[in-house]
């Protein structure tokens, strides 16, 4: 039985690992240029809360390279799902579709030991996959977390390191497979994946991920201090405060206070002066920071946080899945 369900699934099996090589090969000139880079700029000091003034200059060749990746990474976060549209959905889908289950679960392999086996296979193969997907992506994308941070919200570190995508493809996975087996048929299946796992990928990052836990707040952070925090935490927002107080002003009395301090400061040529001479007005007048921002040490909960979520979800969905094959297919 293990070796018709390894002969059976040869052809996911080579299909990606070809996709890992192409992608290896697509990445591997721009990720060793980027890593270039970076070394550059951290032999210079440029990499800190406290870069060299010589270093605008060297991030400019830097953001030229990573720049160009802006409109590629966030594609990749589709990667994961593909292992539930091509692997997940077809996998019962399939059998169904054509019949042949009756003829497999006729045999003297019962369908219980039989799901088990094509669970393990394709399971495996899932998660292998993704382990070498996320290991190339994370050593491409590794210079621009040194420089922006892992855990910032451009995602760059957050979705393409650890455990957190081999959580998404375990989830996806399951979909697919509940997905076949509810439909019984191929290309609906693999549609009903693809939307379900959007329908749960984007609100567990965009609404849930900032708030598995209470987010701390740095006050009193002078108007001339622009980067009091180390570039690794997940910073939300930075709010003006009032003189002597703790009030945090609203958008449009912060604008007010803006204007003020830009009608009240001296006319500096360049946009870096002006912010300066802003800056001065405001901390001459009392005026503060509050950063609200997610520390960098729990970059690893909150991968396990994520991680269990969608663990959790998979075990859900297989189980409805292998509920629905012993009880109600006939």
């Amino acid at each position: 039985m293990t070796w018709l369900v390894v002969r059976q699934h040869r052809g996911e099996a080579i299909v990606a690992a070809l996709a890992l090589i192409v992608l290896t090969l697509v990445v591997l000139p721009s990720g060793l240029h980027l890593h270039q880079l970076e070394a550059t700029l951290r032999t210079s000091g440029c990499i800190g809360t406290n870069p060299r003034p010589a270093c605008p200059a060297t991030f400019d060749a830097f953001n030229a390279t990573s720049r160009s990746l802006t409109g590629i990474v966030p594609w990749l976060n589709f990667l994961p799902g593909l292992a539930g549209v091509f692997i997940g959905a077809p996998l019962l889908a399939r059998e169904i579709e054509e019949g042949t289950w009756r003829l497999a679960w006729s045999q003297s392999v019962t369908r219980r030991r039989w799901l088990r086996d094509q669970l393990l296979a394709t399971g495996v193969l899932v998660v292998l996959a993704t382990a070498v997907f996320t290991a190339v992506v994370t050593w491409w994308l590794t210079p621009l977390n040194h420089v922006d941070g892992r855990f910032a919200s451009n995602g760059h570190g957050f979705d393409f390191y650890g455990i957190v995508p081999i959580g998404w493809a375990v989830l996806a996975f399951a979909i697919g497979l509940l997905a076949g087996t509810l439909a019984r048929r191929v290309v609906p299946a693999m549609a009903a994946t693809f939307g379900a796992y959007l329908a749960i990928r984007l609100p567990v990052e965009f609404l849930l991920r900032p708030r598995y836990l209470p987010p701390a707040r740095l006050w009193g952070v002078p108007p001339s201090d622009s980067q009091p925090l180390d570039p690794n935490n997940w910073i939300f927002s930075q709010d003006l405060v009032a003189p002597h107080s703790r009030s945090i002003l609203s958008s449009s009395q912060a604008d007010m206070v803006q204007h003020m301090a830009q009608a009240g400061s001296p006319k500096y040529s360049g946009q870096e002066a002006t912010q300066a001479s802003i800056a001065h007005y405001l901390q001459a007048h009392g005026y503060t920071y509050v950063f609200t921002y997610q520390p960098a040490d729990r970059f690893w909960i909150f991968q396990g946080i994520e991680t269990g979520v969608c663990l959790v979800l998979a075990s859900l969905v297989i189980i409805a899945a292998r509920r629905w094959v012993l009880r109600r297919l006939t």
